[in-house]
């Protein structure tokens, strides 16, 4: 709903979703909070229930009447989004079918992954530019003997396609990133309409080609991808730079830590949107949210009631800020799952390899093509029940 209808043609309905949009959306302008409020009063003037004027009041009411009503209709977004990813020798919504097992496995392999390779606070070593530049050459022959990723590699520098802001001043990074709409320095690869852009921000450390590599896999495969494979062959190429590294003159011990820094960082995306993921497994379950099976949690919590609505506020707020928030974070964390059990499967099978980079160069968007590959047995998945 994004044209502006007359006001006093507004619903309930409509009024509770607008002031949810204004108290949680910097730039919407569509319609006054006091505007609304006002045309809200009108329609419950005769509810013999509300009959003050505290604006609250009547947000309150609005919101016991539609709050999960908005919080099913945005996480069937969510899952219409999901459903994207194909798996043509299974049947429709396969994906979404085995979300709930695919979530609480993901989740669990990552989360052991970081609590094995937690460890002290270390410096990441330093990487100069020209180092820099020998180590992506050397990367790219490794991943590519036949020389395609370091031939794209060379146009795209030529081409002006790879920005390194280290190489500007200050003041002139400013204006490329004010450019491209981008208000700091960030490592970032840009669909736009005449190709994809990179622009790395490089802080002078060995992250610069753990960076690098992730967003020049996304440059070669030319577009963003299903949810399922968009990150998988940018960290499969962190994760084979780390691997690189191992082999120059760094310890085992700091490469390790960066594993760990960039694997916490997935993490970290997870527990920020686990009320949304909560809420997403519970739709799975039962499609559909409910007010009944929500208080239910808190069954033996005082004020069950309050907490439970607290949550699905909080879950909408989120939603409404950062509508991908689960479908990102879905993409980084299948992303490392895969990736993860790729790097470790080529060891047992080195053509493993010279497989994936052909997937990637062929921009491949098929899940299942990859889950095969790596053996990876979804269907084996077992559910567990919803928690919180």
């Amino acid at each position: 709903m994004t044209n502006k209808q007359d006001l006093n043609n507004l619903k309930d309905d409509e009024i509770y979703f607008y002031l949810i949009c204004s108290k949680t959306l910097k730039n919407f302008n569509l319609y006054s909070e006091d505007d609304l409020f006002k045309r809200l009063k009108e329609i419950y003037k005769d509810e013999k229930e509300i009959i003050e004027d505290d604006y609250n009041v009547l947000f309150d009411f609005v919101k016991d009447k539609y709050r999960y009503e908005l919080l099913n209709n945005l996480l069937k977004q969510v899952v219409e989004y999901l459903k994207k990813d194909k798996f043509p020798g299974y049947k429709d919504n396969f994906l979404v079918d085995h979300l709930n097992y695919l979530l609480d496995f993901i989740t669990d392999y990552c989360i052991k992954k970081s609590q094995f390779i937690k460890q002290k606070s270390l410096n990441i070593p330093s990487l100069d530019g020209n180092l820099r530049e020998e180590f992506i050459r050397e990367l790219l022959k490794g991943l590519d003997p036949s020389l395609e990723l370091l031939n794209k590699y060379n146009w795209a520098k030529d081409s002006k396609r790879i920005i390194n802001l280290d190489e500007y001043s200050i003041e002139e990074s400013k204006i490329i990133l004010a450019k491209y709409g981008l208000s700091k320095p960030i490592d970032c690869c840009l669909f736009l309409d005449d190709g994809p852009l990179i622009i790395l921000s490089n802080k002078g450390n060995i992250e610069d080609l753990v960076n690098f590599a992730h967003e020049f896999a996304h440059f070669i495969n030319g577009k963003r991808l299903s949810p399922t494979l968009c990150e998988y062959y940018s960290i499969f190429f962190e994760l084979y730079t780390m691997k690189f590294l191992l082999n120059k003159n760094f310890t085992k011990k700091e490469i390790t830590y960066l594993y760990s820094y960039r694997v916490n960082d997935i993490i970290k995306s997870f527990f920020d949107g686990s009320i949304p993921f909560y809420y997403l497994k519970l739709y799975l379950q039962n499609e559909e949210v409910n007010e009944k099976d929500d208080i239910n949690f808190y069954k033996n919590i005082e004020n069950a009631r309050k907490l439970a609505h607290r949550s699905c506020d909080k879950c909408i707020e989120q939603l409404m800020r950062k509508p991908y928030i689960i479908s990102e974070t879905y993409s980084y964390l299948i992303g490392f799952v895969l990736a993860d059990i790729t790097l470790n499967n080529l060891q047992k099978e080195p053509n493993l390899l010279n497989e994936i980079i052909s997937f990637g160069k062929n921009c491949n968007d098929n899940p299942q093509d990859i889950i095969e590959l790596i053996d990876f047995q979804i269907d084996n998945l077992k559910r567990k029940k919803v928690k919180r």
